[in-house]
Order: structure tokens, then C-alpha cells, then sequence
């Protein structure tokens, strides 16, 4: 979906370092708060590391201690309470810097309903569900269930879920779990051997407003009687 925002562009970001405070919600509906500090800011955006995971077109909840000259409303309260949509993620010190574009004081449509959704930008290219992996190596449907563990720390995430549909070297899933493409999991097959790295080649919302992951296999292939399964 696009929200309806004006075109902030024109206005120039400047170096600032001030509190901010960002509220979102994972996909699977779970809320978070981060505390951080902006790298810059204009009065269309602002841009500040986080550690918690976020993706392109997610909406942020920021409370900024931003000046008066770089608000559009509330120049005289302690802070800037203003919604934000994320618009580019890379790589930051301690984190991802996180670039986010103001929407205002009210959210984007639908965001009641579902404050995990994913917005898009008019200029910006739709998400594929294609690749070339999947066009070497033909898909079909077949049902089987997998875990995603993603991370090897103290906390590592897990979920149980199930393909859509596999190939020899991938597959497509859906997901509860803040993962973005580039990362890496480890999936393995439910009550059954197969075990392998998989990186998380593309991430996109379907119809249903659930997030689902494009897998590619590394280290094993998808065993034959996955793929006959379909036959």
C-alpha cells in the first residue's frame, strides 16, 4: 500500500545528535520500544541507528527531542511525537542506521488493523516474489513443515512453519519472525532429517498480509522425496 505523504526531498537533513524514542511492531504483532540518537534530521525525516531489526516500509512511532525549527507541529512540546515510515536500512555502529521519512501525526491507512504492515512508496519498485534461483530451478507446491532458528545468541529465534512450495535449492514460507534479506537461518525439516543454511533471498507481504520468506538453500538440497511430493 502507499500512504499519502508529500514529498519531503526538498528539505535538507543537517547533523544533530538528540533522543529518540521508536515504537513498531514485529510481523508476528509482538510491540517494541528502542531508545537511540539521531545522526541527522530535517524537517521530513530523520535517521538514527536501532538494533532492533526493522525493513523498508515498516512504520515507526518516533518521540524526537527535535528542535523548533525542524517541526511542522508541536514547536513548544519536550518532544516530537510523529509517525514515521523506514525508508532505507544499512549499516550502522552498533546497529542498522535506519533513514525514516515523516507521515505525520496520524498513522497510514489500515495501521490500526494491522500495525505490522509494510507500505510502499510510489516510486518504489514492487517487491518479486521471482528470482533467478527459482526460475533455474522450477518450484512446486508442496507442504512440508519446517523450523527457522535465526541467530546464535543468547536469545536465538525460532518458529515452526511450512513451505508453500520448494524447489531444489529453495523455498518459500511464511514467517512471524523481523528478518530481512541477506540473513541467514537454519531450517530444518519437522520429524524429518533434512537440515541446511538458508539465506533469506527476498521478503514480501502477500495478499493475506503475511510476510513470507524466499529461501535459498547453502549447504544441503532439497532431498528428492520433498520435490516428488509434488509430482
Amino acid at each position: 500500500m502507499s500512504p499519502a505523504a508529500p514529498n519531503r526531498r526538498k528539505y535538507p537533513r543537517v547533523p544533530i545528535r538528540t533522543a529518540v524514542r521508536a515504537e513498531a511492531f514485529d510481523p508476528d504483532g509482538a510491540g517494541w520500544e528502542e531508545l537511540t540518537a539521531s545522526e541527522d534530521a530535517s524537517r521530513g525525516g530523520v535517521s538514527f541507528v536501532l538494533r532492533h531489526r526493522v525493513t523498508v516500509g515498516q512504520v515507526l512511532f518516533l518521540h524526537i527531542a527535535l528542535p523548533a525549527h525542524l517541526r511542522v507541529f508541536d514547536e513548544y512540546l519536550p518532544a516530537y511525537s510523529i509517525y514515521a515510515l523506514v525508508r532505507s536500512v544499512g549499516a550502522g555502529k552498533g546497529g542498522s542506521l535506519v533513514r525514516t521519512r515523516f507521515l505525520g501525526r496520524k498513522p497510514p491507512k489500515d495501521y490500526a488493523t494491522n500495525p505490522a504492515m509494510r507500505y510502499l512508496m510510489p516510486q518504489d519498485a514492487a517487491p518479486s516474489t521471482k528470482s533467478a534461483e527459482r526460475r533455474q530451478y522450477p518450484r512446486s507446491e508442496v507442504f512440508v513443515e519446517l523450523r527457522v532458528r535465526w541467530g546464535d545468541g543468547a536469545e536465538p529465534k525460532e518458529e515452526r512453519t511450512f513451505t508453500e512450495n520448494v524447489s531444489r535449492w529453495g523455498a518459500r514460507v511464511p514467517t512471524s519472525l523481523p528478518l530481512t534479506r541477506g540473513d541467514t537461518v537454519t531450517v530444518s525439516e519437522v520429524n524429518g532429517s533434512f537440515e541446511s543454511q538458508a539465506e533469506v533471498a527476498n521478503v514480501y507481504i502477500g495478499k493475506d498480509n503475511v510476510p513470507r520468506l524466499n529461501l535459498k538453500f547453502i549447504d544441503q538440497s532439497a532431498p528428492d522425496r520433498f520435490l516428488s511430493a509434488g509430482s
